[in-house]
């Protein structure tokens, strides 16, 4: 349940971003941070990732 969250969150704030005029994946990994999951393990490491992979669900589709 908690993950499925984090990716609803995630899904939001990278097309919120997205729609603001924030387009590319550079740009994106610098203002898309989720404090709340800062304290998750691997946090740091994955969020760039993730970013990266939304992102792409939003830019291309699957």
């Amino acid at each position: 349940m908690e993950q499925r969250l984090y990716l609803e969150d995630l899904m939001a704030a990278v097309k919120e971003a997205m729609d603001s005029g924030v387009h590319s994946p550079d740009a994106l990994r610098e203002k898309v941070k989720l404090p709340k999951y800062a304290g998750w393990r691997s946090y740091d490491e994955w969020l760039p990732m993730n970013i990266e992979r939304i992102w792409a669900y939003y830019h291309m589709g699957w």
